[in-house]
């Protein structure tokens, strides 16, 4: 019976150094073990909030992503300020398009004026068509 035992007790450890190795082996497939790896961090939205206020120009601005003026914030765009809009990746989940769209949310205040000398111009940056417009959502439009 002893000899039973021995046996029994060296086919599990052959068999456990098999699976051992066979584990070993498919973790080294890649190159390296594989660790476990934490989630990422969150990423930050692609589009650009604005939550404080916040000035434009006098020269050009490059916008590559939805703005959202949100409540309490006001973007004031100044006179000879020319507003280039690129094509949108990521756009924000509120919005009615995948172009870029600036948007100003209730409480939120969009001041632009310009003058015969000094315009303000809202322009696509590369051809038509390659932006929504501006959405104004609420009474936040501002100037003349």
């Amino acid at each position: 019976m002893r000899g039973y035992r021995q046996i029994l007790l060296i086919m599990a450890t052959f068999i456990i150094a098999i699976l051992t190795m066979a584990t070993f082996l498919a973790l080294m497939e890649s190159g390296q073990p594989k660790m476990a790896q934490a989630a990422p961090p969150p990423r930050p939205p692609a589009y650009t909030v604005i939550d404080t206020d916040t000035t434009w120009g006098p020269e050009v601005v490059t916008v590559t992503s939805d703005v959202v003026v949100k409540n309490g914030a006001t973007l004031t765009v100044l006179p000879g300020t020319e507003v280039r809009i690129f094509t949108d990746t990521n756009p924000y989940p509120g919005g009615v398009s995948d172009l870029i769209e600036i948007i100003v949310e209730p409480g939120g205040r969009l001041v632009a004026v310009g003058t015969s000398t000094q315009t303000i111009t809202f322009t696509s940056g590369i051809e038509e068509g390659q932006w929504w417009g501006i959405r104004i959502l609420g009474s936040g439009a501002g100037g003349a």
